[in-house]
């Protein structure tokens, strides 16, 4: 992004000048000051946007084609899942460094190091001018372009009494979420916020509070169905300022605010890979050189399998070689 260059004839009104340059240095340094991170980037190929581990329900329009696994180091147990970065290719192989895409962070690479980004075979093609490989990379969290309104979805297999929602097409982050005013924990291995109770919550009436990273808050009233996603017809400004609106939702008076609450404790750590007798589990071909990392999550009841070549750096969804089909079906034979 380009400065912010400013132009001033001082000696009509010196103050005046003076404070709008300050103004102007500071919207420069607010410009320039995004965080960028660097390393490798790949390409892997998603089936559906809800295939990835934030297990998605619904997300931007432009996600399909444009999404990318965030590295471990970064994955901030699923907090950053939902969130979208601009990218582009700073290797001397690349055609066109100036290039550019917006992804939306649906995944986790697990073999991934800080700073690298899986990327669809799509974006990785445009930014880089070549076939699937191993390329430098730098990139920065932004504000998703075109999200639309925020939905509330309800997991599948919630009730009254467990009760998980997930925020999706959010402008920015999320950094909280309270289910009828009470605070709520992450679910394992998957994108939603939960809370139990020992008392049936009546989901035709639930208030979903949505606390942006920027400390914006999108609050209402809403009637979940497990399985599916409820139009809050609403969403956040924008990173830098907060307003104060209302809009009528589907069961009562939904609400604008700038005000945050307590982030959410996890319930357990990162997810990591275990033994290939349990529930998560990976494995690692005998040949050199190949990998191929398999889990099967029974929340979502999904069995993910990615294949990688170690020398190209080339990742794909399994369904494109034999050698990863081959690991499919070995890993749902171990977890069968």
């Amino acid at each position: 992004m380009k400065p912010v260059v400013t132009t001033f004839r001082l000696a009509l009104d010196p103050t005046m000048a003076f404070r709008t340059l300050l103004a102007a240095l500071a919207v420069t340094a607010a410009v320039t000051s995004a965080e960028y991170y660097e390393g490798d980037g790949t390409s892997y190929t998603l089936g559906d946007v809800s295939d990835g581990n934030c297990n998605f329900m619904s997300a931007i329009p432009t996600a399909s084609t444009n999404y990318a696994a965030l590295n471990n180091d970064q994955w901030d147990g699923l907090a950053n899942c939902g969130r979208c970065a601009e990218v582009s290719c700073i290797d001397d192989q690349c055609t066109d460094q100036s290039a550019t895409a917006i992804v939306q962070i649906l995944d986790r690479c697990p073999e991934c190091s800080s700073g690298d980004l899986d990327l669809s075979p799509t974006v990785f093609k445009n930014i880089t001018g070549s076939d699937p490989s191993r390329l430098t990379i730098r990139w920065r969290f932004v504000e998703c372009p075109n999200p639309g309104t925020i939905e509330v979805c309800l997991k599948t297999g919630s009730n009254g009494y467990y009760v998980a929602v997930q925020p999706t097409n959010t402008f920015v982050g999320v950094e909280t979420v309270t289910i009828n005013s009470e605070s709520t924990t992450m679910v394992d291995s998957a994108y939603y916020y939960l809370v139990t109770s020992t008392s049936e919550v009546d989901l035709t009436s639930v208030k979903v509070s949505i606390t942006s990273i920027e400390g914006e808050t999108v609050e209402g009233t809403y009637s979940l169905t497990a399985g599916e996603c409820v139009d809050t017809n609403q969403q956040f400004t924008t990173s830098s300022s907060s307003q104060t609106s209302s809009q009528t939702s589907q069961t009562s008076t939904s609400t604008t605010t700038s005000t945050s609450t307590t982030a959410p404790a996890s319930t357990t750590a990162t997810p990591t890979a275990t033994a290939a007798s349990q529930t998560q589990g990976s494995s690692v071909a005998e040949d050199a050189s190949y990998a191929c990392i398999y889990y099967f999550d029974t929340r979502v009841n999904n069995l993910n399998a990615r294949f990688n070549h170690r020398h190209s750096g080339i990742d794909h969804g399994y369904t494109n070689c034999y050698f990863c089909d081959s690991c499919y079906h070995d890993a749902h034979y171990k977890f069968s």
